[in-house]
């Protein structure tokens, strides 16, 4: 095969379409009365979220968008979108909206997730006011990352994994870039097994593409093979599973094997807010009033993780995961509460000493002789 002086480039970032015309999947957002459809051409500010799984095209969307609409894109991170890097992308707004040309700047942010509460918080006014258009990717659910004072000022797409034949369409594109071409079979085969993912597709067909035609379906199914395992360690039955060791090893008072199961699950990406609310959950269901500063501790430390952020949120991570191991338990009230629960009878009269302003008036009555009381 030539060389290909572009080679240099991931392949993905090669096939990356330059128009909304090689872009696949998504084609009722992108439909005439679609939403997307309705932030192309530049008439409406952008304040939008991509939500969707892996190799969904949440990157190359937002950049098309951008790019019809003539802006200049200023590309983050949600864990550096920070303050600063917030009033730099408003200035850059005004500063272009006031050019000759009446400029336009778009910020993409990619993990949005990932923003801490006070990041958050220095988005709202901006947002609110139109002095900043952001466009906004992410993997997670936002309506438990994000806020709902940011969630009601932006849009939020959900988009669907890409199907079969469009992730196969792509890598028929990919060919010339390829030591040897895909047989039809093999590219049917990545595409069925990436669950959607069309980067991972991209990169399957990399490794397959340097076998010969005729090995190409058998070294897929060892890459499927070594996919799957990958994967196992990063789904969410895994991510259940690590949550479930480290509540575990706490109550056990195991504090070395709660910090091991801390670290494999930040180093999965685990969003440290859903740990930090784990612990505040533990510090009250199984700490308990054996030290009642337990919950208080937790719930200062889950409001300094929203502050901070990663990386720093894991040494509080730590500190609360090791206070919690070490403490004593207790799950009296949680086991009171179960207990009342499993005997609840709604026929029970309320005393009438306790039953409020009602109460105190049949109370009265009572007294009185007006009133006949059981």
């Amino acid at each position: 095969m030539p060389s290909d002086p572009q080679r240099a480039k991931p392949l993905a970032e090669l096939l990356r379409p330059s128009s909304f015309e090689g872009l696949v999947g998504h084609a009722p957002l992108l439909a005439p009365g679609g939403i997307l459809e309705s932030y192309r051409g530049g008439a409406r500010l952008f304040s939008l979220i991509l939500y969707g799984p892996p190799g969904s095209s949440k990157t190359t969307i937002a950049r098309l968008l951008a790019a019809e609409s003539g802006a200049k894109v200023m590309e983050y991170t949600g864990s550096n979108f920070g303050v600063a890097e917030i009033r730099k992308a408003v200035e850059a707004t005004a500063e272009a909206r006031r050019s000759l040309f009446s400029g336009r700047v778009v910020c993409f942010v990619d993990e949005i997730h990932r923003l801490s509460k006070v990041q958050q918080d220095a988005l709202l006014a901006p947002l609110e006011a139109g002095a900043i258009e952001i466009i906004a990717a992410t993997t997670e659910n936002p309506s438990f990352t994000l806020s709902r004072a940011i969630l009601s000022r932006m849009f939020t797409v959900a988009l669907k994994p890409l199907p079969v034949p469009e992730i196969v369409e792509v890598l028929t594109r990919a060919e010339r870039h390829l030591a040897h071409p895909l047989t039809a079979e093999a590219a049917t085969r990545i595409a069925e097994a990436v669950d959607g993912d069309l980067r991972t597709a991209i990169s399957l067909a990399e490794v397959v593409a340097e076998e010969e035609p005729t090995s190409q379906v058998a070294r897929i199914e060892e890459l499927v093979a070594e996919l799957a395992g990958f994967k196992l360690a990063i789904d969410s039955d895994t991510h259940y599973e690590l949550a479930s060791a480290l509540i575990k090893s706490m109550r056990a008072g195991d504090d070395d094997g709660a910090i091991e199961y801390l670290a494999r699950t930040l180093d999965l990406g685990e969003d440290p807010r859903f740990v930090a609310r784990r612990v505040v959950i533990f510090a009250s269901e199984d700490v308990g009033l054996a030290d009642p500063k337990a919950l208080m501790l937790a719930t200062a430390g889950l409001q300094a993780i929203e502050a901070v952020g990663m990386p720093e949120a894991r040494i509080i991570l730590a500190h609360l995961v090791v206070y919690m191991a070490r403490a004593p338990k207790s799950r009296e009230s949680y086991d009171m509460l179960g207990s009342a629960a499993a005997n609840i009878d709604h026929s029970r009269p309320i005393p009438l000493n306790l039953a409020g302003k009602g109460g105190r008036i049949a109370e009265e009555l009572a007294k009185r002789g007006k009133l006949h009381r059981e």
